[in-house]
């Protein structure tokens, strides 16, 4: 009950069953809690004794359910299901957000993660490895220069393979830049409507979103 209250005075004693785990963001808290629930259900716990909960769950929802369909979690909600939960969805509202918007960390990441873009998780994971590493900007996705900074931190020289995972960094953030900006492009503020419809279309199948669909079914 008094979980959220921060004026809740602490519990004597104190509890033994808590653990506590710094996490980047909403994604990484989710992605984490749903490793946590496979591990749980591999030792032999029940669905129905498992519960995830969440002072701010329109926040977390998304995310949260992405995250449980990936890890091939079983789940049920007491919020309504929302048409963004769907993958495909998700992918098609971020892509347009950030062709909008710009290429904010959030939204690329939500974007990539749904599974959908064709990019392995392995790059997706050294991509925003590096992004939090150096803090990447929004214009710095787009920009025409190559990124330059060591992925093995900073001050730290190059090794044979931190050059190579650089150019492999660099190649996974053309591949993702290149289609957005093309989407971007069309769907400027004078462009028709339909004309805008088609665009989202077309950026569909550039990425190859119905093969990447129906791998996953």
């Amino acid at each position: 009950r008094g979980l959220f209250d921060y004026a809740v005075q602490p519990s004597e004693p104190v509890p033994q069953h808590i653990e506590l785990t710094v996490a980047s963001g909403i994604f990484s808290e989710c992605e984490f809690a749903a490793a946590r629930i496979v591990r749980l259900l591999r030792a032999g716990m029940r669905c129905r004794d498992i519960a995830v909960v969440s002072g701010d769950f329109d926040s977390y929802y998304l995310p949260l359910v992405s995250a449980l369909e990936r890890f091939g979690v079983p789940y049920y909600t007491t919020q309504k299901t929302d048409l963004r939960v769907k993958s495909v969805t998700a992918l098609v509202l971020r892509a347009v957000r950030i062709a909008v918007s710009g290429f904010r960390h959030e939204d690329i990441f939500a974007y990539l993660k749904t599974g959908l873009t064709g990019i392995p998780r392995i790059d997706i994971d050294q991509l925003e490895n590096y992004c939090l590493q150096w803090r990447i900007k929004p214009a710095q996705w787009n920009s025409e220069l190559p990124w330059g900074m060591n992925p093995d931190g900073f001050g730290v020289p190059f090794t044979e393979e931190g050059t190579a995972l650089l150019q492999q960094l660099n190649e996974t953030r053309r591949q993702i830049v290149r289609p957005l900006l093309r989407l971007s492009h069309r769907l400027r503020e004078d462009v028709p409507i339909l004309e805008k419809v088609r665009a989202v279309y077309d950026f569909a199948i550039e990425i190859d979103l119905p093969a990447a669909w129906n791998a996953r079914e």
